[in-house]
């Protein structure tokens, strides 16, 4: 036998909200952040590797100079 939960996780900030006062819900911003930081665990964790790959380009090593050429202070016409 299921019994439903009278709660539901909000789909903005992941709260348990009853769900009869689902329509009075407002999510907490310091809540908010940390949900979508949540959200984006796995994208975080792969970033580094990603952002290895991505320098091992060609794309991705003018990228690199160029940075590094502006942060030298030389301006691009």
């Amino acid at each position: 036998m299921v019994f439903p939960s009278q709660f539901m996780p909000c789909v903005e900030c992941g709260e348990s909200v009853h769900q009869a006062a689902s329509a009075t819900h407002r999510c907490d911003p310091e809540r908010l952040a940390e949900f979508a930081v949540f959200r984006m665990r796995e994208s975080i964790a792969r970033f580094e590797d990603d952002l290895l790959t991505y320098l091992c380009t060609s794309r991705g090593q003018f990228d690199a100079w160029l940075a590094a050429r502006q942060v030298r202070g030389h301006r691009l016409r």
